[in-house]
């Protein structure tokens, strides 16, 4: 049974508005012509964006954004709001809060429109400056927030009604998550150091 542009039909393209990004490797274009070339295209894109949608579900981040970043990532011009939006077949809102988000942690600048003045997007390549942007971004708030959250499950814990061996428990467990925590902090600003 031939497979329809070079795609695994079992894991369709984005051009179908499924979850799956796959191309199977044996099936891509031959040939010549234009339309191989479209093909080709077409599946490298498909694979760019499964490796950075990956990346983001793996830390956390929404599928479009990886979505979002990969097909930026994968485009050699810069690409505008629309553009983008019909390449993915993704919602406006979609698109825009990924964007904002992107922008927000530093994986995508914005760069000078062509003739048509629109605004365009390109992704950040430098991963440094990536690393750094997420751990500024999303990781120090949140051991700042579970620093105070220590505190208050440490007042919790003297007022709770155990017994003095469950206190005992209970307050070496919290010792070894202020210990996860401290080790934790300690390791962005080494990790900062070591990117520059």
């Amino acid at each position: 049974m031939p497979i329809e542009q070079g795609r695994n039909p079992a894991k369709p393209s984005r051009e179908t508005g499924v979850d799956s990004y796959s191309v199977d490797a044996n099936s891509g274009a031959r040939g010549g012509g234009a339309a191989a070339a479209g093909q080709g295209a077409v599946a490298f894109e498909d694979e760019v964006i499964a490796i950075f949608v990956d990346m983001m579900q793996t830390l956390g981040l929404p599928k479009s954004h990886g979505e979002i970043y990969g097909l930026l990532y994968a485009t050699p011009e810069p690409l505008s709001f629309a553009e983008i939006n019909e390449r993915l077949a993704l919602s406006k809102g979609s698109v825009s809060g990924g964007l904002k988000a992107l922008r927000g942690i530093g994986a995508v600048k914005v760069v000078a429109g062509g003739e048509d003045r629109r605004e365009r997007f390109a992704p950040e390549l430098e991963m440094r400056k990536l690393v750094l942007a997420y751990l500024r971004e999303r990781i120090q708030p949140q051991l700042e927030a579970n620093a105070a959250r220590m505190a208050r499950l440490d007042e919790l814990l003297k007022r709770a009604a155990t017994t003095p061996a469950s206190q005992k428990v209970l307050q070496s467990r919290l010792g070894k998550l202020a210990k996860w925590r401290e080790k934790a902090s300690g390791i962005i600003p080494w990790v900062a150091r070591f990117l520059r």
